[in-house]
């Protein structure tokens, strides 16, 4: 399944709040919005699928896997998982994705495709402890010294235990804001974000992202650095490429910030300032909304029940049911839909399970009737906050 998820940059799945930065706006193209991940994709074919597929279709950008050379996992039970390339090594760009002049190449491409690019950047650590000490571009690592001299970064760029404050140097509890910026992450070597050294290095590699043509980047675990280490960091970037963005453009830059309003002391508000977050409360409330929620039940009534009494106005209004068990209209128009439908429902009063739920005294939304040979008198109002009805014969009251 070559679409394994998407982004609507204009919906509340990342939130984009008020705030000093810069960096909020997505720089797609005039009428497009849409990101889709292309996780762990090739950099030719990421290319080809911009020019074929996403360019014509409206798409607004793409963004990729982590670019940078990265550990290798070979172990007994998982071999060169995806979440290897989430352990760097260098800033050097070679990966199973490809190498730099692909890498280039691809920018480009979709670029004149109208698509933009963001890339998935790596920056609150280094690796974990490998069997390999060779990174995908040949680049030689010391976990245990904490020595990375690609870069170079050697045992002074790091968070230690001294500045940690477990016996671990891992974090221990995430009710403690300093182990979740100061502490590993699962056993990753962390940076020290408040080094100048560490500060350039960062900045030098999405300045020269930013100098093949990205739009923008999404930066994982935003979480596990200090808001004022980052906002220094981005201060140091450029302005996107003119050969593909306008005069004084600046970098996009979405933060992975994980809140699910436990009452954790790091939440996603510390960051709005420095760019848009990612909401990971979207997905939860989305599932728990009443609208879907129920209509799983009428799904379940439903089953594999025919589809009956089709009825349509030859536009953008529809009404079905499936079997004699459920009955949905909807109304796309512009206008309100008054009509007298037949369905197979039992006769009786039922629950829309759209606009409220059964209770046990009755309907918390509106109440429909089905007269004794099948009617509905059915309106559906445009102007309604979801302009269609669902009901099934467990939402009789």
């Amino acid at each position: 399944m070559w679409l394994l998820w998407f982004l609507c940059v204009a919906s509340s799945s990342l939130v984009c709040c008020l705030g000093a930065h810069r960096n909020k706006e997505p720089n797609t193209v005039p009428g497009r919005s849409v990101i889709v991940h292309l996780f762990e994709w090739r950099f030719d074919d990421i290319a080809d699928e911009c020019e074929t597929f996403l360019g014509p279709r409206g798409y607004g950008a793409v963004q990729t896997s982590p670019v940078n050379e990265h550990g290798i996992i070979l172990g007994d039970v998982v071999r060169r998982p995806w979440y290897e390339r989430y352990q760097p090594v260098s800033y050097k760009i070679k990966n199973r994705s490809g190498n730099e002049s692909q890498f280039r190449d691809m920018v480009r491409r979709c670029n004149q495709a109208g698509v933009r690019v963001y890339i998935d950047v790596v920056i609150n650590h280094m690796t974990g402890g490998l069997q390999m000490n060779k990174g995908t571009a040949g680049s030689i690592f010391n976990y245990a010294e904490f020595s990375y001299p690609a870069v170079p970064y050697g045992p002074e760029d790091f968070n230690r235990k001294e500045h940690c404050g477990t016996s671990s140097g891992t974090i221990e509890s995430y009710g403690d804001a300093n182990q979740v910026r100061n502490c590993e992450l699962v056993g990753l070597r962390d940076l020290n974000m408040g080094r100048e050294h560490v500060r350039a290095k960062v900045a030098d590699y999405l300045n020269r992202l930013i100098d093949f043509g990205v739009a923008g980047f999404r930066v994982d675990a935003a979480k596990h650095m200090w808001p004022h280490d980052l906002e220094a960091i981005y201060d140091r970037l450029k302005d996107l490429s003119t050969e593909f963005f306008p005069a004084d453009t600046k970098p996009f830059i979405y933060q992975e910030v994980i809140d699910l309003g436990h009452g954790e002391p790091v939440t996603r508000w510390h960051y709005r300032h420095l760019g848009r977050i990612t909401e990971f409360m979207y997905g939860a409330k989305l599932g728990t909304w009443r609208q879907i929620y129920n209509l799983v039940e009428l799904h379940n009534v439903a089953g594999f029940m025919p589809v009956s009494n089709w009825w349509d106005n030859g536009y953008h209004a529809i009404a079905f049911g499936r079997g004699n068990a459920t009955f949905i209209a909807i109304n796309n128009e512009d206008f309100r839909l008054d009509a007298v439908l037949q369905t197979s429902l039992p006769p009786g009063r039922y629950c829309d399970v759209i606009s409220g739920s059964k209770t046990s005294t009755g309907c918390s939304g509106r109440v429909i009737d089905v007269r004794n040979d099948g009617k509905v008198d059915l309106t559906v109002d445009n102007a309604w906050e979801d302009p269609m009805v669902a009901l099934h014969i467990h939402a009789k009251i």
